[in-house]
């Protein structure tokens, strides 16, 4: 029998005759035998000598008995952990049962067999051995998780910070890039402007492919499936790409199978992502030839209501060699340090697209022959939906122009985003902070408000929940905020759309961009414009009150998570309308605030802006208990609560209230 390697055993008996064998058996096995004759004694030897296993007989002479002391042992956090093995002459099933419920792992009967406890406590040993191991095995790998979640919380920050500080002077030399190319120039001049433009959004691509995939290995980039077209999408990537590939003198077609239905639900921003990357990708790599871009379907189960779509980009350039072929979608790889030195890039680009296919449950891959051409093809799984009608609409048929207020630290961002504003035909007053922003929205009125994030004295969040809590004026609670910022990331969004800002565009801006925010607001901004104009107190009734992209936009891009929340606010709505209605019913003001209150908080997370402002009024009027108050604040909230539900349930079943 092996050795006990001089672990501490601990035996509470008070017969030394009968355990003085097992005192010797176990010394000549290397282990140290420690006595204690009562339960007493033997609590206070384990504080001064920590044993690694404890037998223990059940009737001891006198005060604890063995239960009791096993008991006291285990509820002591530093000696919970140590293994009692009981022995006994007691041989009842209620006895055992006992000695197990106390806290015990083993039960040995009297007469003591010594072979049969060396045997036990070795295992029992063992056990405990293993045991430990794990627990530290575990501890170690919380630390290790800990230092790596710190290690990802500091890139995260540095990928912030990078973001920033690097969009921040990029915005005003694409700003100023683009204003300076609509002037008169000479033909040299043309062709540094098109350099600053390329240089410019080269590096915005480098910045973007690193944030990106810090987003999918973090696990923060969330897909958003919505209704698109499938033809448009190819038919804007198509006229994208028309005239660089023309410049360099290369074929370009576009085709699609007629099978291929036109509108499908999915992530149609990564759907398009992912084609420029590939379609830029054979361009840079192709001098002569042709470019193709194929869509049609895939193998496609006849019973699914899921097509499977793939998407084919074929070039005629100088190929992949087939031992780097397997390699091609890693990050950071490419195919050779000649290709790196030749055409530059991050070697990022193919990852990101492999991570987002996956992300779509899609799968990617490449074929390629040097010096002929590669094909890359990707395939996803999409789901058909109705036909979709996009208003296309520009801002300019439907206004003359926004009065914005355009709120940045720095002059230079300040001087070129208003100039961009104003030649689409705005009107733009600047606020160089948010302490000069809530000044400036006091005595004067605006259709929306750009606001950076980032600035001394008084910060763009901080500036926007003033807005929102009506320290800025009345007529400013309302104004749709626009976070203008260099911060790419998802979490800083989050912020700003849990700060009570409408909407999120990164630096550098661009016409585009505005373009395509300015038409989204065209509707809202003209009925806001209304309000003001003739006097109402209250909105008009073709408003809308639950903001679901705004709550959508709140969980990252979590749709589902967002459908959720809909669903248990719905559910606990109409409990709170009939204790809102008892409260008011029996003017009991104490619990109509109370419900308000509740209310409040509940549209709130919801992003049902109107129902908010009303149980703010209703929860006002019942603090100050002001009878006429309360009945036109909860007549207006009950007014507003049914069309809150309308909204709810369109959100949850849309087929159903059609």
């Amino acid at each position: 029998m092996t050795s006990f390697n001089q672990a501490k055993i601990l035996i509470v008996d008070d017969n030394m005759q009968q355990i003085a064998p097992l005192i010797d058996s176990l010394s000549q096995h290397n282990a140290i035998p420690l006595i204690a004759q009562s339960g007493e004694d033997a609590l206070e030897l384990i504080q001064e000598n920590r044993p690694d296993l404890i037998l223990m007989d059940i009737i001891l002479p006198y005060g604890l008995n063995g239960f009791q002391t096993c008991k006291k042992i285990k509820s002591n956090m530093q000696h919970k952990d140590i293994p009692i093995i009981f022995f006994s002459s007691l041989k009842s099933i209620s006895d055992k049962m006992n000695a197990f419920e106390s806290g015990g792992v083993d039960y040995i009967e009297k007469p003591l067999e010594i072979k049969e406890v060396l045997i036990r406590v070795r295992t029992h040993l063992k056990i405990k051995h293993l045991q430990d191991l794990l627990v530290q095995k575990n501890e170690d790998l919380k630390a290790a998780k800990d230092q790596a979640d710190l290690a990802n919380q500091y890139k995260s920050t540095f990928l912030a910070n990078m973001s920033h500080e690097i969009r921040t002077p990029m915005n005003s030399i694409i700003i100023a890039n683009d204003l300076l190319s609509e002037t008169n120039l000479s033909t040299s001049q043309s062709e540094y402007v098109e350099i600053l433009k390329s240089s410019s959004n080269h590096l915005r691509t480098i910045i973007n492919d690193i944030l990106d995939l810090s987003l999918i290995e973090s696990g923060k980039l969330r897909l958003i499936d919505e209704n698109f077209d499938l033809y448009q999408l190819i038919d804007d990537v198509k006229r994208m790409f028309l005239y660089p590939i023309k410049k360099k003198g290369l074929a370009f077609s576009c085709s699609r199978a007629d099978h291929v239905i036109q509108f499908f639900e999915g992530d149609a921003d990564r759907i398009r992502q992912i084609l420029i990357n590939l379609i830029g990708n054979a361009i840079k790599f192709t001098k002569t030839g042709e470019i193709r871009l194929n869509v049609q379907h895939d193998q496609t189960d006849p019973d699914s209501d899921i097509q499977n779509i793939k998407f084919e980009v074929h070039d005629t350039g100088i190929g992949i060699a087939k031992e780097q072929l397997a390699a091609i979608f890693e990050d950071y790889i490419q195919a050779g340090n000649t290709i790196r030195r030749q055409f530059g890039g991050t070697g990022l680009g193919l990852s990101i697209c492999k991570k987002l296919v996956d992300l779509m449950g899609g799968y990617i891959s490449a074929e390629s022959e040097e010096s002929k051409g590669s094909i890359f093809s990707f395939t996803l799984p999409l789901k058909p939906c109705p036909n979709i009608k996009q208003q296309s609409k520009s801002v300019t048929e439907n206004r003359h122009g926004f009065n914005i207020l355009l709120v940045d630290d720095v002059p230079i961002n300040r001087k070129s985003a208003g100039l961009l504003l104003q030649r689409m035909g705005h009107k733009v007053m600047m606020a160089k902070n948010g302490i000069n922003a809530i000044e400036t929205l006091k005595s004067n009125t605006f259709d929306m408000i750009f606001m950076d994030i980032e600035m001394p004295e008084m910060d763009g969040m901080t500036a926007t929940q003033l807005i929102r809590q009506g320290k800025a004026g009345k007529k400013a609670q309302s104004t749709p905020v626009i976070a203008m910022t260099a911060h790419a990331m998802a979490r800083i969004k989050k912020e700003c759309f849990d700060v009570g800002m409408n909407h999120f565009i990164s630096k550098p801006i661009n016409k585009k961009e505005l373009t395509e925010l300015f038409e989204k607001f065209t509707s809202s901004a003209n009925i806001h414009e209304s309000f003001r104009s003739s006097g109402q107190t209250h909105p008009p009734d073709t408003r809308k009150d639950l903001n679901f992209l705004g709550l959508i936009n709140a969980f990252d891009g979590d749709k589902e998570g967002a459908h959720e929340i809909i669903e248990h606010a719905l559910f606990d709505f109409d409990k709170y309308i009939d204790q809102l209605r008892q409260a008011y019913e029996s003017t009991d003001y104490d619990n109509l605030k109370n419900v308000s209150h509740i209310l409040k908080g509940l549209t709130a997370n919801i992003h049902a802006n109107m129902s908010n402002e009303c149980a703010k009024k209703l929860e006002d009027a019942a603090k100050r208990k002001d009878d006429a108050q309360i009945t036109d604040a909860y007549q207006l909230f009950m007014s507003q609560s049914q069309r809150l539900k309308i909204e709810m349930k369109d959100v949850i079943n849309p087929n159903k209230n059609i």
